[in-house]
């Protein structure tokens, strides 16, 4: 409340008699409401990133992110690896061997075809 505009005794209606009889509003009031709260700002669009497919965490998880349009995507696994698939968009792809977990998060119309599934497929804020 520190950071609020006193209010004056002539503002005030309960101590100026005079305000008590009209509830009109003054022009230069409604438009500095209207500048103040003028609703969200428009966001940015999304920055493109480049593809990206590539074994990380020492070995143990492969991470497939921004791929659009690739339908040859193709990953040899271990069992003890997982595999990470982040904003795909028309991308089929291709797991050969056993593969502890998948997760698809936030990807449009993408394709996985894996061989051995050893523990969890989650899918994740996809279309």
């Amino acid at each position: 409340t520190s950071g609020l505009r006193k209010v004056t005794d002539k503002e005030k209606t309960h101590k100026n008699p005079e305000l008590r009889g009209s509830s009109v509003v003054k022009d230069g009031d409604l438009n500095k409401n209207k500048k103040a709260a003028a609703g969200p700002a428009k966001s940015a669009a999304p920055v493109k990133k480049p593809p990206r497919l590539e074994n990380v965490n020492f070995g143990k998880k492969w991470e497939c992110e921004y791929q659009v349009g690739n339908h040859n995507i193709v990953i040899d696994v271990k069992p003890t690896q997982s595999l990470y698939i982040f904003k795909c968009e028309d991308s089929i792809i291709t797991v050969k061997g056993k593969l502890n977990s998948v997760t698809l998060d936030n990807c449009k119309k993408c394709a996985v075809v894996v061989d051995t599934l050893i523990a969890s497929m989650d899918v994740v804020n996809c279309t």
